[in-house]
């Protein structure tokens, strides 16, 4: 099975059908764009302030937008063609890393088979300050469930890459509205979180703990984390997933996909998120890595001599290429999580990150590489300036990484 989907894939949803005049019509099915008057009294600025523990000017200082006209924004939506307004339907806001908002077309027959409306906000991308892109999630649902027959305790928001950070923002600190998260290939904590994996690294907060009241809310509410076993964040998605589940929340989904790196997810494993999503308060959290429920047993004798062998080679290694060698011993630890290699492995690699230019080559070569993975998503989103940025960085300041070349190799078929 292949687990890498372009985001070339990932076509504006009022391109799935024929596009539509904006409308905000109840009957309307099919895919379309709308626009919205009635602002949600959640998504006032204040209001969104207060939720993420900070205060307006701290919140707004860094942009240019203070605030924003929602008559003036656009939305794309997807709703079944069987409803009729008889049966509450399911609600979810998606929050795009990008100007323009998409559905992976796949992903449609997964809203009609579990009765789900979509709706994204446009420019609503990284591009844009956090608290606007919360606030138009806001008034997405707050508008949504006046136009339509929703069914309260199915109101999700998710997103991907910067907009999973945006949809855990938006669920934890909104969690009277939104009734469940599920966040792929990014999310963002109110704690600063240490890195295992890069030799030292800190993930600040994004936010701050939300009011006591609004946070044992968000506790009751259900939580998916979706990342791929080769995604730049996967590290801190699994992280940020154990988090929340030593700080009390009732029900955390985390789902690794093998193989699959920084994009969207095939349907199948979108489905796995979506029914953690809409699975009864009762059921307690889980791990998935596989096709099938993971299971805590040793490591087969195959897998640990593998295991050793790989050891032996990093080994080999480190004393020609310490910083290759730590790529593969870090590589080793994960790949082999109950082999007594992955301990040895993870000792030999701090040894060798004790060195400070060693530390600082690994640094260098693993922000590289996250700058390039950015990058390829940009492109598949034809967002060639952004891209272009990424790329000059790594040009710019990581000049003797390996991905250096493959920089230079991107930049000349984008020019």
């Amino acid at each position: 099975m292949k687990h890498r989907l372009p985001l070339l894939a990932v076509l504006p949803v009022a391109l799935l059908l024929v596009a539509a005049a904006p409308t905000t019509r109840e009957s309307q099915t099919g895919s379309f764009t709308t626009s919205f008057k009635e602002r949600s009294p959640l998504s006032a600025v204040p209001t969104i302030a207060d939720r993420m523990g900070v205060t307006v000017e701290n919140m707004t200082r860094k942009f240019p937008e203070r605030d924003y006209g929602l008559a003036s924004e656009t939305f794309d939506v997807h709703v079944p063609r069987a409803y009729t307004g008889a049966e509450p339907y399911g609600l979810l806001v998606w929050v795009s890393p990008g100007a323009r908002v998409g559905m992976v077309p796949e992903w449609a027959q997964l809203f009609d088979k579990y009765k789900l409306i979509w709706i994204g906000a446009n420019k609503s991308g990284n591009d844009r300050a956090p608290f606007i892109r919360i606030g138009l999630a806001i008034d997405a649902a707050h508008n949504m469930t006046k136009l339509y027959s929703i069914d309260e305790s199915r109101v999700y928001v998710s997103g991907l890459s910067g907009g999973g950070r945006i949809s855990s923002m938006v669920a934890m600190g909104f969690s009277e509205l939104f009734s469940g998260g599920f966040y792929i290939c990014g999310c963002s904590y109110y704690r600063k979180m240490s890195s295992l994996e890069q030799g030292g690294g800190i993930w600040n907060p994004e936010f701050l703990m939300p009011p006591k009241k609004v946070l044992a809310q968000s506790k009751t509410c259900r939580h998916v984390f979706l990342t791929g076993s080769q995604d730049m964040n996967r590290e801190q998605t699994q992280i940020y997933a154990n988090a929340y589940k030593r700080d009390g929340f009732d029900h955390i989904t985390y789902i690794e996909v093998p193989g699959m790196d920084h994009h969207p997810p095939e349907a199948d494993w979108f489905e796995k998120g979506l029914l953690a999503l809409d699975a009864s308060p009762g059921t307690p959290s889980s791990t998935t890595r596989s096709a099938s429920p993971p299971k805590k047993t040793p490591l087969a004798p195959a897998n640990n001599d593998k295991a050793a062998a790989e050891l032996k080679a990093a080994r080999e290694l480190a004393s020609k290429d310490p910083v290759a060698a730590c790529d593969v011993l870090q590589r080793i630890a994960i790949t082999y999580p109950n082999a007594k290699e992955a301990t040895d492995a993870t000792l030999d690699a701090e040894k060798l990150l004790a060195d400070p230019k060693i530390k600082t080559a690994v640094h260098d070569r693993q922000e590289a590489d996250k700058l390039i993975r950015v990058a390829r998503i940009y492109i598949d989103s034809r967002m060639y300036d952004e891209a272009k940025n990424r790329i000059k960085k790594v040009l710019d300041e990581y000049p003797n990484t390996p991905s250096a070349p493959l920089a230079k190799k991107m930049l000349q078929e984008i020019k």
